[in-house]
């Protein structure tokens, strides 16, 4: 039996193996983190990267010894049973096979010997899986990034709106009120009629509501290409799939402590709230409508019976007898069964002089994508005229929207993309798969908002010539290029445009933050699908509710499918490895001195590892408690007693197996006295 001292020690290399191989599967599963508020510094991940290098190194060291132990082990019974001819001279095929091994065992040995000697080439594959230990312990332990979610707090508009029965002033005036009087209503306001006799209004000037909030944020429309973002609003690069969510979620005070506490640390954040998905304004060319001269300043202009007739306009800067103008007009469909939100538009051109090279007709044609609208306006006292009508109650869905603050751009063939991050915008707001309020967040206040953004708008220049500029910079760059649009459902540029300024103006409402008071929700989701996982970005199990989450950067342990296959090996491999020279290790052949086999058990078919030939008997070998081959005196040793064996040249004999033609002969008893050394 082996020493006790050397079954303890690999005894520890393989209990030690399963705690590696076991760490492994759990980090793959489990992905621990080891900060929890910000990565690691640089120092102290390249300090902890220097400490796992140095004790992946020296464990391997450790594994690869036992290894070798074991294969010197395996030799003990050979070095001390050196085969010999009739004439006692050592067997030289014996001697280099032998060497071969030790020096395969040493890691001496060159290519040479891996490829023509296969027990060679078979110690070097099993010294290169134990090698690897080294890289599967440095992938597997060396700090990643990672990500940390925890849930915050986040407060988005919602569906409550407060009731008023006498006028307010115009400052105070709520951004969306249901108005209880029913023989007159506020001004500067759209209303639309509700079946008991009042009306649910918002008003379009003067109070700090959508109508106004989203002015300034119109020169942030992309007008060149909406596939990379559509808007940006606080430096946010807003994507198609999250038009119209809640600037709350990024410029708001919640959003302000939480960036304050992370800093550059914090990566994301995820909510299911309500996007824009739809647009909810089509236009149509309107061959009904016309525009009637009165005088060198008046046109009266009549429409179609669905939209209310207007009053003359009134042009006094212009000539209506050799100007171009237009005749614009919005307002709500206040008639009974009409949606809340509900609006009409009309965008009408005149043409006073064909030969002018200003022609609102040929402008407004080109938004429409009229294939022949270089021809439109050709004719003295001919108009153009265009219908708008919204409907933004089947627009929104709810999505679960992902705040990116470390956005990366796409690269594709090594040719980096001229995406949000290209033009200057490091953040971007995304919208993903459909989720489940726990509580709905759309409502009048929405549809409201939505509708008298354009007022504004479509009421530009007015008393002059009531040209839209702002409109036509926006849709007049998508008219010329066509598609693609902002909204997947666009047929036009002019009907995409406005569609975008409606979806900019739902993001600026206000959620209040006194929940106590209403207006404000807490953007929960419904989980409607297990999550085994239960990460709070995605969910937990079904049915349950999901906060708004944010994802942290930290540094953890982690490993892909893919790696965890590839590191998991080699200590799988060097496990099996060593447990197999150690079962072996307790052959009677493996132990010090050749262990006791005798010439009984050699003619029975006993198990000689390692023998072909020389075979003496068991009482020519004194046992001693070292290794022949880890001791430089025990080799010296057997060296002189082969020499001895050779000079005595001892005649052929007698033994029954000699004459078999075996060619053993019986040596002389070798006796090493290694009391003064121990195994390691």
């Amino acid at each position: 039996m082996p020493s006790k001292s050397q079954v303890a020690w690999d005894l520890v290399a393989l209990t030690t193996l399963v705690g590696v191989i076991v760490t492994i599967i759990w980090i793959h599963i489990s992905s621990p983190l080891l900060t929890h508020d910000a990565p690691l510094s640089d120092a102290g991940l390249n300090g902890l990267s220097v400490i796992v290098a140095i004790t992946a190194t020296l464990y391997t060291m450790f594994v690869t010894g036992r290894i070798r132990h074991a294969f010197i082990r395996s030799l003990e019974f050979s070095l001390c049973n050196i085969g010999t001819d009739e004439y006692g001279k050592p067997d030289p095929s014996e001697l280099k096979r032998l060497e071969r091994i030790w020096r395969a065992i040493l890691r001496i040995d060159v290519l040479n010997d891996w490829i023509t000697h296969l027990p060679s080439c078979w110690i070097f594959l099993r010294y290169l899986v134990t090698g690897l230990l080294t890289a599967s312990i440095i992938t597997t332990f060396t700090p990643r990034g990672a990500l940390n979610y925890i849930t915050y707090d986040l407060v988005i508009p919602g569906t409550s709106y407060p009731t008023l029965s006498e006028p307010v002033p115009s400052w105070k005036m709520p951004c969306g009120f249901l108005w209880t009087p029913t023989d007159v209503i506020p001004a500067n306001v759209f209303y639309w009629g509700l079946p008991n006799g009042s009306s649910f209004a918002a008003p379009i000037v003067g109070a700090p509501c959508p109508a106004a909030e989203v002015v300034p944020l119109i020169a942030g429309i992309n007008t060149h290409n909406p596939d990379e973002y559509v808007y940006v609003d606080s430096g946010i690069a807003v994507q198609r799939s999250a038009m119209g969510v809640s600037r709350n979620l990024f410029n708001s005070p919640r959003f302000s402590d939480l960036f304050t506490k992370y800093g550059p640390s914090l990566n994301s954040t995820t909510q299911c709230v309500p996007v824009m998905t739809r647009n909810p304004v089509q236009c149509t060319r309107d061959d009904a409508a016309k525009l009637t001269y009165i005088d060198d300043t008046h046109l009266n202009l009549t429409v179609a019976a669905d939209v209310k007739n207007l009053d003359p306009f009134v042009y006094n800067t212009r000539n209506l007898s050799r100007d171009n103008v237009m005749a614009n007009g919005i307002g709500p469909m206040d008639e009974p069964g009409s949606p809340i939100g509900g609006t009409w538009i009309e965008f009408s051109a005149y043409t006073g002089d064909p030969h002018s090279t200003s022609s609102p007709a040929n402008d407004l044609a080109l938004m429409m994508g009229e294939p022949n609208h270089k021809t439109i306006g050709l004719a003295k006292n001919s108009t153009y005229a265009v219908q708008c009508l919204m409907d933004p109650t089947h627009s929104f869905e709810y999505r679960y929207v992902t705040l990116l603050l470390n956005y990366a751009p796409a690269n594709t063939n090594n040719h980096t993309t001229s995406g949000p991050s290209q033009l200057g915008y490091t953040r971007s707001l995304v919208g993903g798969e459909k989720c489940t309020p726990a509580q709905e967040s759309v409502g009048w206040l929405h549809f409201a908002a939505a509708s008298t953004s354009l007022e504004k708008l479509v009421n530009e220049n007015n008393g002059r010539d009531y040209y839209f500029n702002t409109i036509q910079r926006i849709a007049s760059r998508w008219g010329r290029i066509g598609p693609p649009f902002a909204f997947l459902n666009s047929r036009n540029a002019l009907e995409d445009a406005l569609g975008v300024v409606a979806a900019l103006a739902v993001s600026t409402m206000a959620a209040e933050e006194d929940l106590d008071i209403g207006g404000g929700i807490i953007p929960e989701a419904v989980v409607t699908r297990d999550d085994e996982t239960g990460n709070p970005a995605t969910g937990g199990r079904r049915g349950d509710k999901v906060l708004p989450t944010a994802a942290i950067n930290v540094s953890g342990f982690s490993t892909t499918p893919f790696i965890f296959a590839l590191v998991l090996i080699p200590p799988v491999l060097t496990f099996s490895i060593l447990l197999h020279l150690f079962i072996c290790s307790f052959r009677p052949s493996w132990q010090p001195g050749g262990g006791r086999l005798t010439v009984q058990a050699i003619r029975t078919g006993g198990n000689l590892p390692f023998h072909r030939k020389g075979i003496a008997e068991e009482h020519n070998i004194k046992q001693t408690n070292t290794f022949v081959a880890e001791s430089l005196t025990a080799l010296i040793a057997l060296g002189k007693h082969v020499a001895s064996v050779s000079r005595n040249n001892t005649p052929k004999s007698t033994d029954p197996l000699t004459r078999m033609g075996t060619g053993v002969s019986v040596a002389p008893t070798l006796t090493v006295d290694m009391s003064t050394e121990k195994s390691p």
